[in-house]
């Protein structure tokens, strides 16, 4: 008889921000459209690079967002069993024919993606690849969460390669994320 079981596994979070329209305008008004790089060597425009000063990091919406944000990210530390803090926020929005290429957010920690302006009618979310390829085939295998909605609020390990297809829509897509 053979057995079998999983070595491994890679964890993904979802849950969806309680009070969500309120959170929502209280998390548009932190967004500076005129901080949105668009030459940013990204594919997207976010204001990630606007908030290095003196060739060093700065977190411009870290205790805001920890704020607005409390209980959904009180919620997942108690859930997986883990404490830390935010050093690192940014938003990034999305128009016709915009996405993010593949990337990590460094080797240790964890990162999470809030849908801020997402249509799920028109939009995808964000893509995840596995660290591992498929043991038959060799080919890479790309996690689709589903269910994703606008107000979800997704933690992963900030190792996993990441990305999102192409907005096709004239619709923006506005996520924030943090780290």
């Amino acid at each position: 008889m053979i057995d079998s079981y999983n070595m491994f596994s890679v964890p993904l979070w979802r849950t969806n921000v309680d009070n969500w329209e309120q959170k929502k305008s209280q998390l548009l008004e932190l967004l500076d459209e005129d901080n949105l790089d668009k030459n940013n060597n990204e594919c997207v425009p976010n204001d990630y690079t606007s908030q290095q000063k003196d060739g060093r990091f700065y977190c411009r919406y870290c205790d805001q967002v920890s704020t607005i944000l409390y209980d959904e990210i009180s919620q997942f530390f108690q859930y997986a069993q883990i404490g830390g803090h935010m050093y690192a926020a940014w938003f990034e929005r999305a128009g016709r024919s915009e996405y993010h290429h593949p990337h990590n957010h460094g080797m240790q920690g964890f990162s999470a993606v809030c849908f801020v302006e997402y249509d799920s009618e028109v939009h995808t979310p964000t893509q995840f690849t596995s660290p591992f390829t498929n043991f038959v085939t060799g080919e890479l295998i790309n996690h689709n969460p589903p269910d994703i909605v606008e107000s979800s609020l997704i933690f992963f390990p900030s190792s996993i390669t990441h990305f999102t297809h192409s907005n096709l829509s004239d619709i923006p897509r506005t996520i924030l994320s943090f780290n």
